[in-house]
């Protein structure tokens, strides 16, 4: 806290700083607890956000408070979300290196094995009694084609469903 940004400041203003303060490090204090440091960022984040968001939403608090010290809970706020992100990001990146790129290819084809000799003998035993009634393609949506290019696709990370694509075509 910046000594020279107190001056000429009301006691009642000085007092709700203060207690901004203490609430803050009590704050970080308590993230402390979390073993997982990027719930422990998290909770700043959330918290932190909370108190700006009141402060903000009453204008004699903001005024006594001031936009120097809000800028400074703004800018703590976006420190934890940073640390939160890279916290959280590093366990993804961890996953995208070569060993996760083989591993993922080793659990497509594993998958791919059992599924699609099942979801085929599934067809061939109930296409009949299916395709015999009203509206199969409400009881069969997908052929076994199509089940083979979704596994690869959830495995590479695009759209499955025509329905994705769609809506990707209209937003853009």
């Amino acid at each position: 806290m910046d000594f020279a940004e107190l001056e000429g400041r009301t006691p009642l203003a000085l007092h709700l700083t203060w207690i901004t303060v203490i609430l803050q490090f009590n704050l970080e204090g308590k993230s402390k607890h979390y073993k997982d440091a990027s719930l422990a960022h998290l909770f700043i984040m959330n918290n932190v956000h909370y108190i700006v968001q009141k402060i903000k939403g009453y204008p004699e608090l903001r005024e006594m408070i001031s936009d120097y010290y809000l800028r400074k809970l703004t800018g703590k706020f976006r420190q934890a979300a940073t640390s939160y992100q890279r916290s959280t990001w590093v366990r993804v990146l961890y996953c995208l290196r070569d060993e996760g790129l083989h591993l993922r290819e080793e659990l497509c084809i594993s998958i791919s094995e059992k599924l699609i000799p099942a979801y085929r003998s599934f067809l061939g035993r109930f296409r009949i009694h299916i395709e015999s009634g009203k509206h199969p393609e409400t009881y069969i949506k997908y052929s076994v084609e199509d089940l083979e290019t979704a596994i690869l696709e959830f495995f590479e990370g695009y759209p499955v469903s025509a329905a994705s694509e769609e809506e990707i075509t209209v937003k853009q």
